[in-house]
C-alpha cells in the first residue's frame, strides 16, 4: 500500500490492490479530500489478461494534474509472469490516461516497488532487489536502494547513483 499527497495538500491518494470483479487482484487507487477525508473517487487497473495486478507505489505529478501508480501486473510473454506496469490517471477525475508496461529479459517476474515522476530516458539493471528510489531535482541523478544477495545466507544493503 502506498500514499501520496498533491502539492497543494488538497487531495490524498492511496493505492494498493484488491480482488477485482471477474478478475484476479487489481490495482486500486482512491482519492480522498485531505480536509474532510471524504472519498472523491476510486480507480482500478486490470492488466491485459485479468490476472493478478499488485500496486506498490503512487506519486503525484509536480503540477498536481496526474497520479501515477506502479507495481507488477500479469500479462507478459508467459501468462503467469508479471511485468512492471505503470498507470497514469487524471488527478481531478480519476480517468485513466495511459498504461505502460516493461518486461525485463528472461523469464523472471518483474516487480516495480517505487517510482518517481518523469519520462523514461534509459534502463539500467542490477542483480538485486530495488526497494526505493529518488531523483535529485537539481542534478537529475537517480538513487536506488535495496538488497543484493552476496551468498546463500547473506544480503548487503546496496545504494546506487545513476547519473542521467
Amino acid at each position: 500500500m502506498a500514499l501520496a499527497v498533491d502539492l497543494g495538500g488538497r487531495r490524498v491518494f492511496v493505492s494498493g490492490y484488491s480482488p477485482g470483479p471477474g478478475s484476479g487482484t487489481d490495482y486500486v487507487t482512491i482519492a480522498y479530500d485531505a480536509a474532510t477525508g471524504a472519498r472523491l473517487r476510486l480507480s482500478r487497473y486490470d492488466g491485459p489478461v485479468s490476472g493478478n495486478d499488485y500496486a506498490y507505489d503512487v506519486a503525484v505529478s509536480p503540477d498536481g494534474g496526474k497520479v501515477f501508480v506502479t507495481g507488477s501486473s500479469q500479462g507478459g510473454p508467459a501468462a503467469s509472469r508479471g511485468d512492471y506496469a505503470t498507470v497514469a490517471y487524471d488527478a481531478a477525475t480519476g480517468a485513466p490516461l495511459w498504461a505502460s508496461r516493461y518486461s525485463g529479459p528472461g523469464a523472471s517476474e518483474d516487480i516495480a516497488t517505487s517510482l518517481a515522476t518523469g519520462a523514461r530516458r534509459w534502463v539500467r539493471r542490477h542483480p538485486g532487489a530495488g526497494i526505493a528510489l529518488a531523483v535529485s531535482p537539481v542534478t537529475g541523478t537517480v538513487f536506488v536502494t535495496g538488497v543484493t544477495d552476496r551468498a546463500a545466507s547473506f544480503r548487503d544493503y546496496t545504494t546506487i547513483a545513476y547519473h542521467g
